[in-house]
């Protein structure tokens, strides 16, 4: 959704009043998930939600020194591996799946303290399971278009694509409003700062706690600084809600 309305603000603005890019896939962006960048935006997102459950009064009393807890199980695991396979690199990814869903991400503390206290834990699903239908040869037109897939399976498909008119940068003047969860591991706050200092016209506002989608998912604040913005796009919005925001985090 956010590469589509990028293509429209590079293409064809004319008659474009303003513009809401929430969770940021840069149109220059070619395969992020493989990248160093995105690896470490895992790691930064892991060490806020520390951080977070730290200094939330509840979430710190129910798993103290969480980040000891969470440093101390990872390294007992690539010493020990748990059935001599699954070591801290599973640990850590288990971990990270939580963190494209908003409300799996709140399990993060719970996870850790879980596994530190039994290794057999260590392979627990998150308690969300999301069951996604897609339509793969029109995502895959569109990937390949975009110059998101390798040349050989694009190839394959038949789908072409211009690799320098596919990541020409967005130098759009419409009103644009950005808005990315710290938690969000789809699309990493990297990516949506990346859009903001391309885009000259353009507001950045990283919403706390929330993963993908924080319109969707971040609560009243969010919604309410879009809606501040659609009202009139010229000013910019009333964010202070973004200090008033407080962690979810399961504690039970």
């Amino acid at each position: 959704g956010s590469r589509l309305a990028l293509a429209v603000l590079r293409d064809n603005d004319e008659g474009v009043r303003s513009v809401i890019v929430d969770s940021v896939l840069p149109l220059n962006a070619l395969s992020w998930a493989q990248s160093q960048q995105a690896l470490e935006a895992q790691y930064t997102i892991l060490d806020t939600i520390i951080a977070d459950c730290e200094a939330d009064a509840a979430c710190n009393a129910a798993y103290p020194d969480l980040g000891e807890i969470y440093q101390t199980t990872f390294d007992d695991l690539r010493e020990n591996p748990l059935n001599g396979e699954q070591d801290h690199f599973t640990f850590f990814s288990q971990i990270s799946q939580r963190f494209s869903d908003s409300h799996n991400v709140q399990t993060v503390p719970q996870y850790i303290y879980a596994v530190y206290n039994d290794r057999t834990r260590l392979l627990d699903p998150p308690p969300i399971h999301h069951i996604y239908s897609s339509y793969d040869g029109m995502a895959l037109s569109v990937s390949c278009a975009d110059g998101m897939n390798g040349d050989m399976i694009c190839d394959t498909w038949g789908v072409d694509f211009d690799r320098e008119a596919a990541q020409r940068e967005v130098t759009s003047q419409v009103p644009t409003l950005i808005l990315n969860g710290a938690y969000d591991s789809i699309t990493p706050t990297f990516e949506a700062e990346l859009t903001h200092d391309m885009l000259p016209n353009s507001m950045f506002f990283e919403i706390p706690f929330t993963t993908h989608g924080v319109i969707r998912s971040g609560g009243p604040c969010p919604q309410s600084i879009a809606f501040a913005f659609l009202d009139d796009p010229t000013e910019t919005p009333d964010a202070s809600c973004i200090e008033t925001m407080q962690a979810r985090f399961v504690v039970e």
